[in-house]
């Protein structure tokens, strides 16, 4: 057995890891749109420019998706942000 990452880390769940994955991309879609909004776009410009749909783009901001690798990168040219913009900071608290 592998030892844990971190002497207080409990040994990796099915559980934890989709707490952190839905973690993830909460960090994402938050950082999504204040960077679109600082960017100047509106969810349908950014779709258009990105060649998605808003219904598509509006997932992503609303955490109930998240981009393929190369739409990730298309958004980080779009928006001219690197991507690891995208995942800083804490997580927003999760909706009730």
């Amino acid at each position: 057995m592998a030892p844990p990452l971190h002497p207080s880390d409990e040994p990796l769940t099915p559980e934890r890891l989709q707490d952190a994955y839905a973690a993830m991309r909460r960090t994402f879609a938050a950082n999504l749109r204040r960077i679109r909004k600082e960017r100047g776009f509106k969810c349908y410009g950014a779709a258009l420019g990105l060649g998605v749909s808003t219904s598509t783009w509006g997932r992503w901001e609303s955490a109930q998706r998240f981009p393929t690798p190369p739409l990730l990168a298309g958004i980080a040219l779009l928006l001219q942000t690197p991507v690891a913009d995208f995942f800083a900071g804490n997580p927003p608290e999760e909706p009730k």
